[in-house]
């Protein structure tokens, strides 16, 4: 175990667009519309995994 300092790495532009583009992301269904708003939160609020 041991206390290993976690790195985030963030999204980029290119990432986010192949998440719409394979439906991840979007409003085709509910798992698709809460990944986009949880997506958004973390991008507009600043959560981030801890």
């Amino acid at each position: 175990m041991g206390n290993r300092a976690r790195e985030a790495h963030p999204l980029s532009d290119t990432d986010i667009e192949l998440l719409w583009e394979k439906g991840i992301l979007g409003a085709e269904s509910p798992k698709a519309l809460l990944n986009t708003i949880w997506l958004n939160n973390c991008l507009h609020v600043g959560l981030r995994e801890t």
